[in-house]
């Protein structure tokens, strides 16, 4: 039993909760007893039912549970389901270039600019035409070719990125259901997948993430968000129990670069503070000059020895 008193989260409004089934570690009526009464407790503080199952467990049996598409009864122990895994080379290309500045770009010119900056890791969010889709991401193959040190991830178009050659793809929890996972793995693809509250993240590892994006860490108005800001406190949370690369989005800026290194977090993801800048270069370069600086300042996390 770890102490869960100072582990309180925000309560969140998580759209695709899933449900989660859990199997307590002895049959004993204490013990299911126990589970009950951390459920409620989170409940009480504000948390959906499947979000207080998930922080029950962990508070109770210091394991993440599995999450489950079914809705139907128990299906197996506590931990990680299975069904889907991220390969050796998935897992290494994602611990390799997933650090530091994460800048989320439009455009095939925001794209080279960031890459000439230095980051290690840039997604292309592209919500042009469908017509237009092969194109692009097609041209960010290209330039991520000519920049060898970074990876480029391609946001939601799975099947046009796996057709590209893409080495990594991001997904948000709702377009999970309609990707092919299966074939994302064969691929050997690196696999983000945003998260906004625990059963999203028992979902992102059910679907074989290599990457992990907690969020929003402050409020944004890039897109709707019906979740409560995260915080640093909720990001430090999940460095302790995601053993993935873990990237804080949300509301980021410059000066976050300090805090975010500080909560044990391997990336920071923004859109305005790089890509909505009059020079997205001279922002990128910034920001890997802070947050190299932030690296070398930092005392080691006590959060990393669990």
């Amino acid at each position: 039993m770890i102490d869960s008193g100072s582990l309180v989260l925000p309560a969140t409004c998580a759209r695709f909760t899933g449900r989660i089934f859990l199997e307590a570690a002895t049959d004993s009526v204490g013990a299911l007893d126990a589970l009950a009464s951390l459920v409620a407790h989170w409940e009480r503080l504000g948390h959906p039912a499947e979000d207080a199952a998930v922080l029950a467990v962990i508070s109770c049996m210091a394991e993440l549970p599995r999450w489950s598409p079914s809705a139907e009864g128990p299906i197996g122990s506590i931990g990680h389901n299975t069904d889907h895994r991220p390969t050796p080379l998935a897992l290494q290309t994602a611990r390799r270039h997933c650090r530091g500045p994460y800048p989320i770009v439009a455009t095939a010119e925001e794209l080279e600019a960031v890459l000439r900056a230095g980051v290690r890791i840039a997604q292309l969010r592209f919500k042009g035409a469908a017509a237009q889709r092969r194109d692009r991401i097609h041209e960010a193959m290209e330039i991520e070719r000519q920049f060898p040190q970074s990876l480029v991830v391609i946001n939601d178009h799975w099947a046009e990125a796996l057709a590209a050659g893409a080495r990594a793809i991001h997904l948000g929890q709702e377009d999970i259901a309609e990707a092919d996972l299966s074939a994302i793995h064969r691929a050997g693809v690196s696999l983000g997948i945003s998260t906004h509250s625990p059963v999203e993240v028992c979902r992102a590892l059910w679907a074989g993430a290599s990457m992990v994006a907690v969020g929003p860490i402050f409020p944004t108005y890039a897109k709707a968000m019906p979740w409560r800001p995260q915080g640093l406190t909720n990001l430090a949370f999940w460095r302790r129990w995601v053993d993935l690369p873990l990237i804080g989005i949300g509301g980021l800026a410059l000066d976050h670069c300090d805090a975010i290194a500080n909560t044990g977090a391997d990336a920071i993801a923004v859109i305005g503070a790089i890509a909505g800048t009059p020079d997205p270069e001279r922002a990128a370069t910034e920001f890997c000059q802070r947050w190299d600086a932030a690296q070398a300042l930092r005392a080691p996390s006590p959060t990393l020895d669990l």
